[in-house]
């Protein structure tokens, strides 16, 4: 199961996903990273989730402190926001799990308003079917939609405040936003992520949500 490449297909078929991946290209340019990052291909997706994390950060950091400085990511956080390449089998699996993590927190999003009707199995699957979604990768879609929706489990997979807000940005960018369901379920995803405000503010303004 190519689990990125379904990651980005799912998102590509959401409002704004691509135009936000500009930010990735924009802070790789301005910053000191290698330019291998580029060649993740369809891990863009993941780069684009975590330079949006990263930035918000950085933020964060500049208004509560006089310091200016964009410290950059350290090897962990390249590693886990797309920002470089595997460079063994362990880190290889290290960002497995966190494409699974983003997987499955944009499918928790998706029920946040009750359940999963055709309409919006359409939203979540339209670009995935396009780009010939496999059996394997449409069984792991249903099966996750079938589950009852679990906030808390998701939650307690995130090891790192960087990843948090990673899961904050698929979430927000997985749905419309556009009920009071879901900007509920965003303000206590925030809460239960123990995001800052102005993280969230920041994160909100770049996505669009």
């Amino acid at each position: 199961m190519n689990a990125m490449g379904l990651l980005s297909s799912l998102l590509s078929n959401k409002q704004g996903a691509s135009s936000i991946e500009q930010i990735a290209s924009s802070f790789l340019s301005g910053g000191n990273q290698s330019n291998s990052s580029s060649n993740l291909g369809k891990g863009s997706i993941l780069l684009t989730l975590g330079t949006l994390a990263f930035k918000a950060y950085q933020e964060h950091q500049k208004s509560t402190s006089n310091n200016t400085n964009n410290a950059q990511p350290d090897a962990i956080t390249q590693l886990l926001s797309g920002m470089r390449e595997p460079e063994n089998e362990a880190e290889e699996q290290a960002v497995e799990e966190v494409v699974f993590l983003m997987l499955k927190a944009m499918i928790n999003a998706a029920k946040s308003d009750g359940a999963v009707d055709d309409e919006e199995m359409e939203k979540i699957t339209g670009k995935a079917k396009e780009d010939g979604m496999s059996d394997e990768e449409q069984h792991f879609i249903m099966e996750e939609i079938n589950k009852p929706m679990d906030t808390e489990a998701l939650v307690a997979a995130v090891s790192s405040p960087q990843i948090a807000a990673q899961v904050y940005s698929v979430s927000l960018m997985a749905i419309d936003n556009d009920t009071a369901a879901e900007a509920a379920y965003l303000k206590d995803l925030a809460e239960k992520l123990n995001l800052d405000d102005d993280i969230v503010a920041n994160l909100e303004s770049a996505i669009g949500g």
